[in-house]
């Protein structure tokens, strides 16, 4: 199993589709920032105030990048006829799944989670952090923000051997980024457990209210932000993450059992 691991490690960290993909998706995560700089009031602009407004749409793009990750080190073995040599050289096919969803997953999720990090460093060096929300809240919802992209991992790595096709697979996640990004505009609950992008967009979402200068009612509106989140959608999103991503991993590997690997 081990070999197959390093084989498989070797290969990923040799494609340059791994390295581009993951280059576009922080270029679009920085070009979200744009649209932010250029309408946002000067005293508005902060590391801080544009998290808190963004909320679960700094999340989006990086799933594209899980999708590239899974697909290249479960799905392109069937392209390639990989699956077919490895099962010929005697080993097990929980050892071969084993070896190729645990990488696909623990990579793809972990650099989701750093591009997701991409617009706040941006914003933080070139206009510090501010006082919209907490730098340790945001850091908590960071590492809460890493079970549900571990459960789309695990959902992706499902679909991948169904399909059978690396690249279907990033076709695939390519949809389910349009998805995320539409979401909030046509579902009436775009933040619950549901779906790992839906709890995505729960993790991101800053509770706020706006109010005006007690002094001056005709002053711009100021807007407060809260970083906490309830006890019940922190167990929720750990539960859901484990549940479904788990459940997900486990019916790939059926596919994976009753495949010919031809």
């Amino acid at each position: 199993m081990k070999n197959i691991l390093r084989a498989e490690l070797y290969q990923l960290f040799r494609a340059k589709l791994f390295y581009i993909l993951f280059v576009v998706s922080a270029v679009l995560q920085a070009m979200g920032l744009i649209g932010y700089i250029i309408n946002a009031k000067e005293e508005e602009l902060s590391a801080s105030a544009y998290l808190a407004g963004a909320g679960g749409g700094i999340y989006f793009y990086p799933i594209l990048f899980i999708g590239v990750t899974v697909g290249l080190l479960c799905g392109m073995d069937y392209n390639d006829k990989t699956a077919n040599y490895e099962l010929m050289g005697g080993y097990l096919r929980k050892e071969i799944y084993i070896s190729h969803m645990i990488p696909a997953a623990l990579i793809g999720a972990v650099g989701a989670l750093i591009l997701s990090e991409v617009p706040g460093i941006v914003m933080t060096i070139v206009y510090g952090w501010g006082d919209s929300v907490p730098l340790s809240g945001y850091m908590l919802r960071q590492i809460l923000a890493l079970l549900p992209f571990l459960r789309i991992a695990g959902e992706i790595v499902c679909i991948t051997y169904i399909i059978r096709n690396g690249y279907l697979t990033i076709v695939f996640s390519f949809l389910i980024t349009i998805f995320g990004a539409i979401l909030p505009d046509i579902a009436k609950s775009p933040k619950s457990v549901l779906l790992g992008i839906t709890n995505l967009q729960l993790v991101g979402d800053y509770k706020g209210w706006s109010t005006y200068d007690i002094l001056d009612i005709s002053s711009d509106r100021i807007y407060a932000y809260s970083a906490d989140m309830t006890a019940a959608s922190v167990l929720l999103t750990i539960a859901a993450s484990v549940l479904f991503g788990g459940l997900c991993l486990f019916i790939g590997y059926w596919f994976f059992r009753q495949d010919d690997v031809n």
